[in-house]
């Protein structure tokens, strides 16, 4: 059976090894998140890379200047549907026979 004392020093070397993988995950995490940085940085540098963004942004330009003109022509249409059918109205009430 382990005494108090046992128990307390293994108990400060857990906390010891706990202790040292913290900072070797935090360092570790530190190296990762550098390595990162540098790819995206070798990243954004190519040609290829930029190329393939500029295009990106032109097409959301694009793509946004298109949902404003189907916008435009969707209210264009319901303005001619309802002259469309004001007209039909009209149209109806000039054919129909009067009594008077």
């Amino acid at each position: 059976m382990a005494t108090k004392a046992a128990l307390e020093a293994e108990l400060e070397e857990t906390r010891a090894k706990l202790k040292k993988y913290m900072q070797w995950l935090i360092e570790s995490e530190e190296k990762y998140n550098k390595l990162v940085d540098e790819k995206e940085t070798l990243l954004e540098g190519l040609p290829a890379y930029r190329q393939a963004m500029t295009r990106n942004e032109n097409l959301e330009i694009i793509n946004k200047a298109n949902e404003e003109t189907i916008a435009r022509l969707k209210n264009k249409l319901a303005a001619y549907e309802a002259e469309n059918f004001q007209l039909r109205e009209v149209t109806k009430n000039i054919n129909e026979p009067h009594n008077f």
